[in-house]
């Protein structure tokens, strides 16, 4: 059933984002010793209980609209939204980008103020931060999956 795949891959393309973003912030706490970045975790451990319990909850009952329109809320606003585009394409990818094509630092400092933001001058960091924007591709292609498999009623209507 192509909805079910779809579902099964939203979900585990959302959670590998919260455990990814779990683990980049969690080093990046580490290795510049500025532990508020460990305040991703208030946020990731939570949304990965609340996925996994309403993704099951759709596969072991008929899901309602309220369900399913919860779920894919949630997917959207904090896995796609939040880490996706914000934290991996604004707050690396394009932090990355500026600083390597050589803005101006006081203009660069505008735009990523420290200590919130560091310059790029660790590679495991940057890179696991770069991810996170690169997983938003695989999550939105099965998110478009899903919403086209409930468009062809491939699953169940409630």
């Amino acid at each position: 059933m192509q909805y079910s795949k779809s579902l099964r891959q939203v979900h585990r393309s959302a959670i590998g984002m919260m455990v990814l973003t779990s683990l980049h912030h969690g080093y990046g706490a580490i290795i510049y010793q500025s532990h508020f970045r460990l305040h991703v975790l208030l946020v990731s451990i939570p949304v990965i209980i609340l996925l996994a319990a309403l993704y099951y909850a759709m596969i072991r009952a008929t899901a309602g609209r309220w369900l399913w329109w919860a779920y894919l809320g949630l997917v959207t606003l904090i896995p796609l939204a939040g880490i996706g585009l914000f934290e991996g394409l604004y707050n690396h990818a394009v932090k990355n980008l500026l600083y390597f094509l050589g803005l101006p630092i006081p203009v660069f400092d505008r735009l990523f103020p420290p200590p919130t933001y560091e310059k790029p001058n660790n590679v495991i960091f940057e890179l696991t931060g770069i991810l996170q924007a690169l997983l938003v591709l695989p999550l939105a292609g099965a998110m478009t999956g899903l919403f086209k498999a409930r468009r062809n009623h491939d699953q169940p209507v409630s």
